[in-house]
C-alpha cells in the first residue's frame, strides 16, 4: 500500500520541485565581472541577442557538451556562453530571434570541466532553462557591405 501511494504521489512532488524553481535577478554587467560568485545558482538576466551557433568551442566539446544536443547563444558581449538544449520547440524559438533583440535568459550557472584555449572566454557558462524575447530590436542592423570594386584592369 505504501509503495502504491508513493508511486502516485511521486509525480506530484517532482512537479512541484521543478515548477518551484526560483531565479535570482542579476545585473549582467556585475555577473560578467565575477561569474564565480553565481556558480551553482539559478539566475535570470536580460541581454541583447547576437546570433546562435550549433558549432561549439573545443573546450565545450571536451567538457561533454556536443553540438548535436546543445545550441550556443551568442548574447551580450559573448564573454559568458549561454547553452540551451536542442528540441523542436527551442529551435523554432531561437530561429525567430533576430540580431539585436533583447532576451531574458533563465538558467543555472555552471563551470566547464576544461579550461578554454582562448583566454577571452569564461570558464563559467549558463545552462539555460528558458529564453524569451523581452523587447524587439530597436534598429535593424545595416546590410553587409559589398566587396570593394577592383580599380586595376584585368589581364
Amino acid at each position: 500500500m505504501k509503495k502504491i501511494l508513493m508511486l502516485c504521489l511521486m509525480p506530484v512532488l517532482l512537479g512541484r520541485a521543478v515548477a518551484g524553481t526560483a531565479y535570482t535577478e542579476v545585473d549582467y554587467q556585475v555577473f560578467r565581472m565575477s561569474p564565480e560568485s553565481c556558480a551553482g545558482k539559478n539566475i535570470t538576466y536580460t541581454v541583447p541577442f547576437i546570433r546562435a551557433a550549433s558549432t561549439l568551442a573545443p573546450h565545450m566539446e571536451r567538457s561533454g557538451y556536443r553540438g548535436a544536443r546543445y545550441v550556443w547563444l551568442l548574447a551580450g558581449d559573448q564573454l559568458i556562453p549561454v547553452l540551451i538544449r536542442k528540441s523542436d520547440e527551442t529551435m523554432e524559438q531561437v530561429a525567430a530571434f533576430k540580431s539585436g533583440d533583447i532576451i531574458r535568459v533563465s538558467g543555472k550557472v555552471r563551470r566547464f570541466s576544461h579550461r578554454p584555449l582562448r583566454t577571452g572566454l569564461s570558464q563559467y557558462f549558463v545552462l539555460a532553462d528558458a529564453v524569451e524575447v523581452v523587447a524587439p530590436a530597436l534598429t535593424p542592423r545595416p546590410p553587409p557591405r559589398s566587396p570593394p570594386r577592383r580599380w586595376w584592369p584585368r589581364r
